[in-house]
């Protein structure tokens, strides 16, 4: 009888772990070959003006799990502010924050803009799009 109930801890013990690895994405296979960044604006001169720079790398992650990126802005205009209102990122990523946003970027000025994106709870290999909506402050 005792060994029967120590089986029945070892596979309640076994099941348990093999469901934590499951509900956490261990079991998916999330592989980042590019990070490709667009401005986006209604002004023509703002994508001109606003120099966007980071480092386009491979990731390997798991399901379910954040990744930050960072990406460095710099505003070559030497007149205009121009603001950040808005970021996206392609499916089946999602956005779970970006910070600084809204951000107003002055003439000349550097701005650090940090993401974090949730891989999907999928096997996936591809790139990540992401996209900045920029416009006049």
């Amino acid at each position: 009888m005792k060994g029967l109930i120590a089986g029945l801890i070892i596979v309640i013990i076994i099941l348990a772990a093999v469901y934590y690895l499951y509900t956490e994405g261990y079991f998916y296979s999330v592989k980042i070959n590019g990070i490709y960044v667009t401005l986006r604006s209604t002004f023509l001169s703002i994508e001109k003006s606003i120099h966007v720079s980071y480092s386009n790398v491979s990731i390997s992650a798991h399901g379910d799990q954040d990744i930050t990126i960072k990406i460095f802005l710099k505003n070559d205009n030497l007149l205009f502010s121009d603001e950040l209102t808005n970021v996206t990122v392609s499916h089946p990523f999602t956005l779970i924050s970006a910070t600084p946003v809204p951000s107003k970027i002055t003439p000349g000025d550097n701005e650090t803009l940090c993401i974090v994106i949730k891989t999907p709870m999928c096997n996936y290999a591809g790139s990540v799009d992401i996209i900045l909506y920029v416009t006049k402050a």
